[in-house]
């Protein structure tokens, strides 16, 4: 082995007939959930504001299971891995709408809510910028001068904004994790030598968090490279305290077929989870009794890549390295034609992606570049303009990559282990609903934090824009028009295996959501559904349950 590795006893958790390894640590739980969506900073924000409510209403002390996804994960892991008990200081103090003031919001600041420092970067100041920003281009200056690996770049910066501030990443951003002090103790008996490199701790769940589970995707096989339609083969996956598990039951055995790949044989990665601490590592050995000795890297593997890989949201398009390079290139014949042709008249622009790209948008841009750079004449607005989309293409960050394999699939054989690209949790599940579907839990509360306003004008349902209402909604009823995705979206996206429910019941939903909107009340309702079987999301179905719909909305009553 190498000086980055170590041999390690994993604990393999069946998790079948519903019967799921949280089970016996949360007997006193109601089978409740909820789910904070993604959405980047809005769904943090918003996150960190409905922890307050349910936490002010005493509600959290009952519920079972939190479910997040992207900027929904930096609150929950925030949230849930807290080291202390006292909530207020951290999410802060519910304050009535008719008493906030200004000196109020600048007095009291809650530490999930400290959105901007002051910083210096190479002795330079910058002012107040937001943690996110100094953090990306000190992590960009990382990966230049080789201190960081491109495929951990994102995780990086994740970790040294939302987790350093609450102790939750070392220096290294690992942050391994685990339950409690029992589950972690179960792991120790079958490594007793077993420690963290670098003198990292092992970080708990605080005792009086309900149990996470933060989502991310599969895109790929980091070997292969050449995807037409990259998103029909992502697959989800899992990330939850005691251990990180895909789902996904093929029903021939396979992973989803690669595009255009020649050199990848397909293999099986769902059925079966692995023990957090262990996830990522290479396994040497059959599975005997719930165990499998595997050969874990250099503790790749932590809180920091949790958040990194549940948030990072180019890497469904990302998994397409071809369409990037193409996108480029199209994009380049925009930014030479509008520079190069004369004010009075500008030659028809030709096979130009208008599906991909809003032409309208992009002019506007390029006239506000024009304005800007007044002084300098076109053609040398043009080569820096190229100079730098060559650069950044150049530096685009790779996507996260660990080794995957099944623990139970090939029960007289060692599993096979290979490398595979992950990605944001949105790509696929933006609500992280199907998590709860598949523990069979009755009640949940699905915080919809979404840029989208809710049109009041649908009338059609079997085909809704994604225009109208936020199609990760939609899409679990399938009654989402998938070829009429906004463009941006499209490209990275994959809706078409998330029915969950029959398609008939999203118009009861959404004339509820909108008659609130009308009346200027808080977009919420509260439905009941029957859940139906989904192999890809490892789902069984035939059981009912109850959700309190929350959509991020202007409410002016």
């Amino acid at each position: 082995m190498k000086d980055n590795q170590q041999r390690v006893e994993a604990i393999i958790y069946p998790n079948q007939n519903q019967n799921f390894a949280e089970d016996k640590y949360f007997k006193d739980k109601s089978n409740t959930g909820i789910c904070f969506s993604g959405g980047g900073s809005r769904a943090q924000v918003l996150a960190m504001g409905q922890l307050r409510g349910l936490e002010s209403l005493g509600l959290m002390e009952n519920i079972k299971y939190i479910s997040s996804v992207s900027g929904g994960t930096w609150a929950s892991v925030e949230y849930t891995y807290r080291k202390e008990d006292d909530t207020k200081k951290l999410i802060g103090e519910y304050i009535k709408p008719e008493d906030i003031t200004k000196d109020i919001l600048s007095k009291n600041t809650p530490k999930m809510a400290q959105t901007s420092v002051k910083k210096k970067l190479l002795g330079i100041s910058l002012g107040t910028i937001s943690p996110f920003t100094f953090n990306f281009i000190l992590n960009l200056c990382k990966v230049t001068n080789k201190e960081i690996d491109t495929t951990r770049q994102w995780e990086s910066v994740v970790a040294d904004t939302f987790l350093r501030p609450f102790k939750l990443a070392n220096d290294n951003h690992k942050g391994l994790f685990d339950l409690n002090e029992d589950s972690l103790n179960e792991f120790k008996k079958l490594n007793p030598s077993f420690k963290p490199r670098g003198g990292g701790i092992i970080h708990l769940l605080n005792k009086k968090s309900p149990y996470l589970i933060a989502n991310g995707i599969i895109t790929k096989p980091s070997s292969v490279d050449k995807l037409i339609k990259p998103s029909s083969s992502f697959i989800g996956v899992e990330f939850t305290p005691l251990y990180c598990e895909i789902p996904y039951r093929a029903n021939d055995g396979k992973t989803p077929k690669y595009h255009f790949s020649t050199s990848f044989d397909p293999m099986y990665i769902g059925n079966g989870a692995v023990n957090s601490i262990c996830f990522g590592s290479t396994p040497i050995d059959k599975v005997q009794n719930n165990t499998i000795s595997v050969i874990q890297q250099d503790d790749n593997f932590g809180l920091g890549a949790v958040s990194g890989i549940s948030s990072y949201f180019i890497g469904g398009i990302m998994s397409n390295t071809q369409l990037i390079k193409l996108l480029y290139t199209q994009f380049k014949v925009l930014i030479e034609w509008y520079f190069s042709s004369d004010e009075k008249g500008k030659p028809v622009l030709q096979d130009f992606p208008q599906d991909v790209f809003d032409i309208k948008d992009l002019i506007l841009c390029l006239g506000n570049i024009r304005s800007r750079y007044a002084h300098l004449e076109s053609k040398e607005i043009l080569k820096r303009l190229l100079e730098d989309a060559e650069e950044s293409i150049s530096k685009l960050t790779t996507n996260p990559v660990l080794n995957c394999w099944s623990p139970l699939a090939t029960p007289d054989a060692i599993p096979r282990s290979e490398p595979f690209e992950f990605s944001d949790g949105g790509c696929m599940d933006n609500l992280g609903l199907v998590p709860l579907l598949r523990r069979k839990v009755e009640k949940v509360v699905v915080f919809i934090n979404t840029e989208i306003s809710l049109s009041t004008e649908v009338t059609h349902f079997d085909k809704v824009s994604s225009y109208d209402v936020d199609f990760w909604l939609t899409a679990l009823f399938a009654s989402t028009d998938i070829d009429n995705l906004k463009p941006h979206v499209a490209l990275g996206v994959d809706l078409s295996h998330n029915q969950v429910f029959n398609k008939d019941e999203f118009e009861i939903v959404y004339q509820a959501l909108k008659s609130k909107k009308l009346k200027g009340q808080a977009v919420k309702t509260t439905t009941k559904h029957k859940v139906l079987k989904n192999d890809w999301w490892g789902i069984d179905g035939d059981y009912e349950v109850e959700i309190c719909w929350v959509y991020n909305e202007d409410a002016k009553n």
